[in-house]
């Protein structure tokens, strides 16, 4: 992967790159909360370089009057030649 693969949807037009996406999810600035997901079901190519998990995702804010948002996500994993796994596609939807 280049830096420019990856695909991320999560409202408006799609962001495109590692650091798109990283700047689009606040960059450096301090976390406004915690991401939690979890896959509902998993597919996998039987030539055992791609996949994809779709499941639910949990938003709990930093400030504790804030109420945590919660969706679903798709994302399509690809695996690299040095065997790690990375998201090319993301997709979510919140509740």
């Amino acid at each position: 992967m280049d830096g420019k693969d990856g695909l991320s949807f999560d409202g408006g037009e799609p962001k495109r790159g590692a650091d798109t996406i990283y700047q689009s999810h606040g960059g450096d600035a301090p976390p406004h909360g915690v991401l939690a997901w979890e896959p509902a079901e998993v597919f996998a190519a039987s030539g055992g370089d791609m996949g994809v998990t779709w499941g639910h995702w949990v938003m709990k804010p930093n400030d504790s009057a804030k109420k945590a948002s919660t969706g679903h996500y798709v994302t399509v994993w690809r695996k690299e030649a040095s065997g790690e796994w990375k998201g090319i596609v993301d997709i979510g939807d919140a509740d």
